[in-house]
């Protein structure tokens, strides 16, 4: 995990960001309250009733949308493998403890 995180961070911020990798994210944000304070860089224009977004006209509504970065996405993931690795060792110290509870009083 530690190396894939690694070598997101160090992506070219020219590479696109796969359509997987944009659905971890925003599943992790909706799931976990995981993210950043995303930029937005939409323009709005009231005299002509556009929208553009890095020079190109959008629609209003994805507008609000904002967009992922390579260090935004980094930051994600890492919360991300942390809070599922804390999770599964949690997880693990319990069951061992209870199994040698278990098995302490079983014998007496």
């Amino acid at each position: 995990m530690t190396i894939f995180v690694l070598r997101c961070h160090h992506s070219p911020e020219d590479k696109p960001i796969p359509n997987y990798l944009e659905k971890i994210c925003k599943l992790a944000k909706k799931m976990f309250g995981i993210g950043c304070c995303c930029k937005r860089n939409t323009v709005l224009d009231l005299e002509n009733d556009k929208m553009e977004k890095k020079g190109k006209i959008i629609d209003p509504v994805e507008a609000f949308e904002p967009e992922l970065s390579w260090p935004e996405v980094t930051l994600i993931l890492d919360k991300l493998f942390f809070k599922v690795y804390l999770s599964l060792m949690v997880t693990a110290t319990t069951v061992v403890l209870l199994i040698l509870v278990i098995h302490y009083y079983a014998q007496y």
